[in-house]
């Protein structure tokens, strides 16, 4: 005698599917404190660190900000970086011995997020 199946094989992957989306969209909600807690730690940059801020156009999502935080951190000589989602950018601060403006912008567009520069310690522009 043959017993009908459950759920068919297209049921399944309808149901995987769903699931897969409901998981990845969790992430963009507003309830994930690392990407919204304002008062995050704040790390003691050194005097002579040098600072540039990147212009972040396609930064606009939640997990956005921890992606590109992410990229920046792995590079060489980077001291500390802040992004804030609603002006689209990350201010950060570098050893310059160690990497340079290319190698900030490379990793923030490997991580799929093309930027430029805003403002620079050098030029005296850094907005508060």
């Amino acid at each position: 005698m043959h017993r009908p199946h459950l759920f068919s094989r297209f049921h399944l992957a309808s149901l995987a599917a769903v699931l897969l989306g409901a998981i990845l969209l969790s992430g963009c909600t507003e309830s994930n404190p690392e990407i919204n807690d304002p008062a995050a730690e704040v790390q003691q940059v050194p005097v002579d660190a040098s600072t540039v801020v990147l212009s972040i156009p396609n930064m606009n999502c939640p997990l956005c900000s921890p992606t590109v935080r992410r990229a920046l951190n792995r590079v060489d000589g980077v001291l500390t970086v802040e992004t804030d989602s609603e002006q689209r950018e990350a201010r950060i601060h570098f050893d310059a011995t160690r990497t340079d403006l290319d190698s900030l912008i490379a990793a923030v567009e490997g991580a799929g997020f093309p930027s430029t520069p805003t403002a620079s310690e050098a030029d005296g522009e850094l907005p508060e």
